[in-house]
């Protein structure tokens, strides 16, 4: 054989070891391909296996706990030959507090937990989860609900809490369901007017509780503690707070309200037919101690007052007078244009100090303000407000606003709502030196601004001499000044407010102690202990407030008016 004949059969030789090896190479690459598809079908068909076996326990457990069987069932709990699913006792925690009554539920909820490699299926308290932690999904909807749309005037909060009790090691297999009986937790309490409802959920579970909460509520209504491993959602009556119906409503039994000679004068008009021109005999002054009007003072509408009324010379209601105690007057016929009553009903408001601690505790947390994004905040301050400094749409927070001569803070809400806390003080700087005097001015009318103020003493809100807060067309019910009711609130001489101040006291007590120095202008109303109106002062009442709702929960804090909470006891038993 020729050297290239040899050469020719060698090649020959190699070229068939070679498409056998890479035929073999192929063969094995389909084969374990293939097998990790079987693999994971497998593993996807036993995963859907496992968590619709857990559905069908859930159905179970509540019609158990329901009393729609004789006191015991069997389910069949299908797990395959894996390592079973094991019931913990005390795996998380159910907390319902209200802001008046404090705590009236605190109960542990248990879970039947399946584990096998990475994939997690458990049941708590009515619903299914999948995973754990931040890895957390719902399969199933607990049975807690929120029911607002049966219930539309009267929002609805149900929560069954789930208590398991039995064997703690489970299998494949049937378990059989016990009723062990059922309490309601809350005895002729189910109706919560007027609180605010925290409900925290403490669970392994807690980032699908979150899901959940939001589904039902609002994103801003839920709070996700994750070092605490907590779901936290506030619902809040949706008659917690009356429309403002009169420019002063003021205290509680025992305060006094002095209105100043000399053309004081509290009148109304409408925001949302236009801004204020010639007053209307519309307004409301509404006292739960005692009025005192000084000369040329005057009300262009009805005054209430919860216990002694005293006028003074030419002071002059033009419209209905009710007094509680005693009506001391230089002449009846010349002091008020309408009826007399000394049988009165005096309205208050409930305090929001509750509602500003929650803002606060919200806002703080850098995941729910906007703070990191206003070129003109930094380090929980306002920065260079010389000529202006500007707050868009969001939420946010400020140690303090404390503006110079000269100085404007500008709430720009064309885009939308602004809620803003205030840890300490609001104050706005007289003019001097050639500067006007400090100013707020919000630019759209149609949306919002919330001002929640936290300091509890001193001069927490002051505008001193010749400041301007400003809305355009008046629109008082576009800026609100929520205050605690230990605060302060001047409104110095020449000074121009257009807006809210908001500081009701805790059980029809006084409130945020508010006085209005000579020529001081509110387009508004002032809610608090409003203890001095000086002279040449005036409130314009805005009308519009009587249709507007004074604490906006619905974007944070949605509404609620029944609360039913019932604990079922259930027995989980292995064959």
């Amino acid at each position: 054989m020729t050297g290239n004949s040899r050469n020719r059969a060698q090649a020959s030789v190699v070229a068939v070891v070679l498409l056998v090896g890479v035929v073999s190479i192929g063969t094995l690459g389909v084969l374990l391909f293939g097998g990790a598809v079987v693999d994971q079908q497998k593993d996807a068909a036993e995963e859907e296996r496992v968590e619709q076996s857990f559905r069908v326990l859930d159905s179970n457990v509540e019609r158990v706990a329901a009393g729609e069987y004789d006191d015991r069932a069997t389910v069949d709990l299908d797990v395959g030959g894996t390592d079973g699913a094991v019931r913990r006792g005390d795996t998380g925690r159910v907390v319902i507090r209200t802001s008046d009554r404090g705590e009236l539920v605190n109960r542990s909820i248990g879970s039947i937990e399946y584990e096998n490699g990475g994939h997690s299926v458990a049941y708590q308290n009515g619903g299914v989860w999948r995973g754990t932690g931040n890895d957390t999904t719902m399969i199933s909807r607990p049975d807690l609900t929120y029911d607002v749309s049966r219930y539309d005037e009267n929002p609805t909060l149900t929560v069954p809490i789930v208590d398991l009790q039995g064997d703690r090691r489970l299998s494949s297999g049937e378990l059989t369901l016990g009723n062990e009986g059922s309490t309601s937790r809350i005895e002729n309490t189910s109706v919560v007017e007027g609180e605010l409802v925290t409900l925290d959920v403490r669970s392994e579970y807690y980032v699908g509780w979150a899901e959940y909460f939001r589904s039902v509520t609002t994103e801003d209504a839920v709070d996700v503690d994750h070092a605490n491993r907590t779901t936290s959602v506030e619902l809040r009556s949706p008659t917690a707070q009356e429309p403002v119906r009169g420019g002063v409503v003021s205290g509680g039994s025992g305060s006094e309200l002095n209105i100043g000679q000399d053309d004081t004068l509290i009148d109304s008009y409408n925001s949302s037919e236009g801004p204020y021109v010639d007053g209307d005999n519309d307004a409301r002054v509404i006292l739960g101690g005692d009025l005192t009007m000084k000369q040329n003072a005057r009300v262009e509408g009805d005054v209430v007052v919860g216990e002694d009324a005293t006028f003074k010379q030419t002071a002059f209601v033009d419209g209905n007078l009710s007094y509680g105690d005693t009506l001391d007057a230089q002449s009846d016929d010349s002091h008020w244009n309408g009826t007399v009553d000394d049988e009165v009903n005096v309205s208050s408001h409930t305090a929001v100090d509750v509602l500003i601690d929650q803002r606060r505790e919200r806002l703080s947390d850098p995941a729910n303000n906007s703070n990191d994004a206003a070129a003109d905040i930094s380090g929980g301050q306002l920065t260079d407000c010389d000529p202006e400094c500007r707050l868009e749409s969001g939420s946010y927070v400020l140690d303090e606003i404390d503006l110079e001569a000269g100085d404007e803070l500008v709430f720009d809400t064309a885009d939308g709502d602004i809620d803003l806390v205030v840890n300490d003080s609001v104050d706005l700087a007289a003019g001097g030196g050639g500067d006007d005097g400090a100013t707020i001015r919000v630019t759209d009318e149609s949306n919002r601004v919330d001002v929640y103020v936290d300091g509890e003493s001193g001069d927490n809100l002051n505008l001193k001499g010749g400041t301007d807060v400003t809305v355009p067309n008046d629109r008082s019910t576009a800026l609100w000044f929520y205050m605690n009711p230990d605060s302060t609130v001047n409104f110095k001489q020449d000074t121009q407010f257009v807006g809210v101040v908001y500081g009701p006291g805790p059980g029809g007590s006084p409130g945020t102690t508010i006085t209005m120095k000579q020529n001081a202008v509110v387009h508004g109303a002032l809610v608090g202990e409003v203890d001095s109106l000086e002279q040449n002062t005036t409130v314009h009442y805005d009308e519009a407030l009587a249709a507007t709702d004074p604490v906006d929960y619905g974007h944070a804090v949605p509404r609620l008016t029944f609360l039913y909470v019932t604990v079922h006891e259930v027995s989980v038993e292995a064959e």
